[in-house]
C-alpha cells in the first residue's frame, strides 16, 4: 500500500518484507504503511517468536493519536528493540515505518549494548547503533556531544570510528547548522582516520525533527571480521564528497558469505564537480538522482528492483507530488520506500534519495576500493 499522496484508494494496513539470508543469521527489512490504529499487532507481526528489531525509522504526523504514542512506548518493547527514530511528518499523512529485524539461524550471538545490538560470530562483529542524540546542547557544542557518543557506542563493543560503515544524521535545523554539522565532522574523521586508505562511511545528513527535540539525532552500523568484505563503490556521475571537503563515501558494498549488501548514501541531484543541476525542477532532478543511484547500484552488481529498504526526501509537499509522479515512471520501488518532507542540505536541491539493495554474490565488483 502507498501512503495517501501515492495512491487513490485508502487501504487499512500494508507490510511488505525482503530479506537477506546468511548461514548464520537472517535481516529482515519491513516497510508498512498505516494510520494510528493496529500498530502493536504490527510489531509482534513482524518480530514474530524471534525477531530483534536492530533499526527503525518511523515517519508520523504531528497530529498523530495516542494510541500510536501508546505502541511505541518502550517499557513494552525494551527486550527485543532498540529506541526507534521518530521523526515528525505532514498533518493528515498516514504513519510510515522502515525496520530491520535480525534472526539468529546459528552461530552468532546477538547481545544488547548500550541502545545499539551487536551480532557476534567466530570471524564477523557487527553492530547496528541508534538512536544518538546531542540532548538540549547548541551548536558546536551539540555536535560534539554526538560525536562523542559514537565514540562510546563503538568502543563499548570493542570496535573504533574505522569500522563505521553507515551512518545518519538527521538535523533540527539543517539550513543554519548544516555547515557547522560539516566542519565537526570532518574533525572527528581526520582525527581517527589518520591513513589515506582508511573510507568514510556512507551517509546521510538531512532536516529532521526527531521526536527528542534534540539538535541533532543519529543512526549508525559499524563492522569488522573477515566474514565480511567492505569495498567503496564509486560512479563517474559524481566525485567521492572528500573531493569537496565532505567526510562521507558514495556507496558500500558489504559482501558476505552468501549476499552482498550494497548502501548508497543519500544521493542528490550533484554533477560530477559537487555542483548542484536542474535548479528550481524537481522531475529533472529525480532523473538526475535516479542515474547516480543505479550507477552505484550497478558498480556493486544490483538495480533498482533489488532495493530492499529505500527514503525518499522531498523539500516540499508540491516537490512531493511532481516526484512521485517520476518516481512511477522510472518503476521505482516505492513498496519498498517510505517519503519524507525534509529541507536538503543546499537550498537549490529539490530532492534526496538513499537505498540498501540485497545482491545474491554471483558478479565481481567494478573497481571497488578496499575497506582497510
Amino acid at each position: 500500500m502507498l501512503p495517501n499522496f501515492m495512491r487513490e484508494k485508502v487501504i487499512q494496513m500494508s507490510i511488505s518484507v525482503s530479506s537477506m539470508v546468511e548461514d548464520a543469521f537472517t535481516l529482515d527489512f519491513y516497510r508498512a504503511v498505516s494510520d494510528a490504529a493496529g500498530w502493536n499487532q504490527v510489531w509482534t507481526d513482524i518480530r514474530g517468536s524471534d525477531g530483534i528489531f536492530v533499526h527503525e525509522r518511523i515517519v508520523a504526523p504531528p497530529d498523530i493519536d495516542d494510541s500510536f504514542s501508546q505502541s511505541l512506548d518502550l517499557g513494552g518493547r525494551d527486550h527485543w528493540n532498540m529506541r526507534p527514530m521518530v521523526l515528525n511528518g505532514v498533518a493528515g499523512d498516514e504513519v510510515q515505518y522502515l525496520g530491520i529485524v535480525v534472526r539468529s539461524v546459528g552461530g552468532i550471538d546477538v547481545r544488547r549494548l548500550t541502545n545499539s545490538f551487536l551480532l557476534t560470530s567466530d570471524n564477523l562483529q557487527f553492530l547496528f547503533g541508534g538512536m544518538l542524540c546531542s540532548g538540549e546542547e547548541e551548536g558546536s557544542h551539540a555536535f560534539n556531544t554526538l560525536f562523542s557518543k559514537f565514540g562510546t557506542a563503538l568502543s563499548d563493543a570493542g570496535l573504533d570510528e574505522s569500522d563505521l560503515v553507515r551512518t545518519w544524521y538527521f538535523l533540527h535545523d539543517i539550513s543554519a547548522d548544516y555547515q557547522l554539522f560539516n566542519e565537526e565532522r570532518d574533525i572527528f574523521f581526520k582525527r581517527r582516520l589518520q591513513s589515506s586508505d582508511r573510507l568514510f562511511p556512507v551517509s546521510t545528513g538531512i532536516e529532521g525533527k526527531a521526536a527528542s527535540g534534540s539538535a541533532v539525532a543519529a543512526q549508525f552500523w559499524a563492522l569488522r571480521g573477515t566474514g565480511c568484505l567492505v569495498e567503496r563503490l564509486t560512479t563517474p556521475l559524481q566525485c567521492e564528497p572528500a573531493e569537496y571537503g565532505v567526510s562521507f563515501s558514495r556507496a558500500m558494498a558489504l559482501t558476505f558469505a552468501r549476499n552482498r549488501l550494497i548502501l548508497v548514501s543519500g544521493t542528490a541531484s550533484i554533477d560530477q564537480h559537487g555542483h548542484t543541476v536542474h535548479q528550481d525542477d524537481c522531475p529533472a532532478q529525480i532523473q538526475q538522482t535516479l542515474a547516480t543511484v543505479v550507477s552505484l547500484l550497478q558498480q556493486g552488481g544490483a538495480s533498482l528492483s533489488d532495493v530492499v529498504y529505500a527514503t525518499v526526501f522531498f523539500k516540499d509537499e508540491i516537490c512531493r507530488d511532481q516526484g512521485i509522479t517520476a518516481l512511477k515512471a522510472a518503476q521505482f520501488p516505492l513498496q519498498r520506500s517510505i517519503v519524507q518532507i525534509a529541507s536538503i542540505c543546499r537550498s537549490d536541491l529539490l530532492c534526496e534519495i538513499e537505498v540498501i539493495a540485497v545482491v545474491a554474490n554471483a558478479k565481481p565488483l567494478a573497481n571497488p576500493v578496499q575497506h582497510v
